[in-house]
């Protein structure tokens, strides 16, 4: 085994040998003191195991063992640390910081805070996994030093380095122990009673054993990243659908599941399309604003049923993305009567959106709406006059809007169409400059933003007109402190909603002088926003911003350069 170029007569007895091992370990020290290191001690035959366990009793080398947690070991080498022979040292993987320290050492520079945590999301601190993913993500040209720091652009792959090690780790393990990783690795988190309803229980118990999957509380994941990735890769497209057809058909006979990864499981099996469950799950990405995803679920329900209950969910998340002209088509093959939804959102005030924001004709949209008010359905003339109410808004005509407003009931619109209400008011009674009751109405939405977490993402554009109103009427700490409310509200949260509380911070540094911060956060806000936001006019309020922050600045050139971009993104909807 391990010492056999020690050792020159198999045959021997165990104790003839290990007396040739010593005798060839200590000759080649020549009188130094002799360290043996045996690397992944579980994997040794148990002579060469008897044999560390004899270096160790008869002190005849210093001995450092590694073998890994979860492994089965020789009996010679459990006894080792059973025995008190030598010390246990658990060693825990690296921690967050430990692990972005350890890149920065090894690239030799800076490292982006996007690729430290990508890396240390795949890694999760295993100095070995993390090791091959830098030396294959640089021999592949995306792992690369961009602007004097190392940036990871692109998808990561496994290497066949790194599949071959976790292969080590899963791939000698029983078919119903593979079962279960699997199971877990399409749908992590997995309810712990589901997955007991999918596999053996024995298998399970194993599985975690191994360290395969690990459970926090009723949820169940695989026991690292990299087995889930790695697995999932492995697989073949027919053996994943299978599988999440398993789970998704054990989540529709259990209470209480998500039904977004109900539905995105559901969409990728090999089950037969359920339209309701993949319109629900489509309407929860488009909150989240996961707006790709949102779209192919809401693709995949109207290719399952075309109705007006699938198609108005895909036009609301095509004006979402800005594709006002694909939106339109949705809404022009639904009849009158189609569009009359229950909620804000409905066939009318969806195609006022898509005119007035994607489409540029504010006037157009004004022109739907009033038909449709005029129609006199006064349950649903509260959400139309509400739309009307912001249009008038961003259009700088506060106290039409507020007279519009004056004939809504609260107490008729549902929690979306009460933030919006809210929103509008707090516009043009920051433009009029009544502050406080502003304030009121922001609050007011803050408090339905509470209740409804659906509607959160909008928080961010609350918090906005909340800070312009108190920076308008001079109150520049309130505005601040509003600003980074919302930012630590949105610090964690993906998307637009983050990029949206940066921009307001970067409205109240400007307001409070602080311009070198201005300009910082008004720049990551663009960048956070890349292309998006350039159809509606998100971006350019915020443009008109930055403009004036480079003016002050002293930087007339940048200021100038700026202030033709603005002109040129001007939307019609604002005035």
């Amino acid at each position: 085994g391990a010492f056999a170029r020690w050792a020159d007569d198999p045959a021997a007895s165990p104790l003839t040998l290990a007396r040739k091992v010593f005798a060839g370990l200590t000759d080649d020290a020549d009188g130094a003191p002799l360290l043996v290191f045996v690397d992944d001690a579980h994997l040794l035959d148990d002579l060469s195991a008897l044999i560390v366990h004899q270096l160790v009793l008869q002190d005849v080398a210093g001995v450092i063992a590694t073998i890994r947690t979860g492994e089965l070991a020789p009996d010679a080498v459990t006894a080792l640390w059973k025995d008190s022979l030598l010390r246990r040292l658990e060693l825990q993987p690296l921690s967050h910081h430990e692990s972005d320290g350890l890149l920065a050492a090894v690239l030799g520079g800076s490292v982006s805070a996007d690729c430290t945590d990508r890396m240390w999301e795949l890694s999760r601190g295993n100095v070995l996994f993390l090791n091959h993913l830098v030396e294959h993500e640089r021999d592949c040209g995306r792992l690369a030093l961009v602007g004097g720091q190392w940036r990871w652009a692109g998808t990561a792959s496994a290497s066949p380095s790194l599949v071959d090690l976790v292969d080590q780790q899963i791939g000698a393990v029983p078919e119903d122990i593979r079962d279960v990783v699997d199971l877990v690795a399409v749908a992590e988190p997995v309810n712990r009673d589901l997955l007991a309803s999918l596999a053996e229980p024995r298998a399970i118990e194993s599985a975690e054993h191994r360290g395969l999957i690990k459970a926090n509380g009723n949820d169940v994941y695989v026991g690292h990243p990299l087995y889930g990735e790695i697995r999932l890769s492995q697989c073949g497209p027919l053996r994943l659908r299978r599988l999440r057809g398993l789970v998704a058909s054990a989540m529709a006979r259990t209470d209480g599941v998500n039904p977004l990864r109900h539905g995105l499981l559901w969409l990728d099996s090999d089950l037969p399309p359920n339209a309701a469950l993949l319109t629900s799950a489509a309407n929860i990405s488009a909150y989240r604003l996961d707006l790709d995803t949102a779209e192919r679920l809401a693709r995949a329900a109207v290719d399952a049923h075309p109705d007006p209950m699938t198609k108005l969910p895909l036009a609301y998340i095509l004006f979402l993305q800005e594709k006002g002209r694909a939106a339109e088509e949705i809404l022009d093959t639904l009849d009158t009567e189609d569009v009359v939804a229950p909620g804000f959102v409905d066939g009318v005030t969806l195609r006022a959106s898509n005119l007035a924001w994607p489409l540029h004709d504010p006037a157009a949209a004004r022109t739907v709406l009033d038909e449709a008010i005029a129609l006199g359905d006064a349950e649903r003339n509260h959400s139309l006059r509400t739309f009307r109410a912001v249009l008038q808004a961003t259009a700088a005509e506060p106290t039409a809007a507020l007279r519009t407003m004056g004939a809504v009931d609260y107490a008729r619109l549902d929690s979306s169409g009460r933030v919006i209400g809210y929103s509008a008011e707090t516009i043009v009674l920051g433009d009029l400059g009544r502050v406080r009751a502003a304030g009121d109405r922001a609050r007011a939405a803050y408090r339905v933003l509470d209740e409804s977490p659906v509607d959160s993402f909008q928080a961010s554009g609350v918090a906005e007109f909340h800070a312009f109103a108190l920076l308008a009427a001079g109150h520049v700490a309130e505005a601040r402190a509003v600003a980074e409310r919302a930012y630590t509200l949105h610090a964690e949260m993906p998307g637009q909603s983050q990029t949206m509380a940066i921009a307001a911070l970067g409205m109240t540094a400007l307001g409070s002088g602080d311009l070198q911060a201005a300009l910082r956060f008004l720049d990551r806000a663009a960048a956070g926003f890349g292309g998006y936001g350039e159809t509606v006019g998100l971006q350019y309020r915020f443009r008109i911003m930055r403009t004036e922050t480079l003016a002050r600045m002293g930087d007339i050139e940048s200021a100038v350069a700026s202030a033709e971009i603005t002109e040129r993104s001007r939307h019609p909807a604002y005035r």
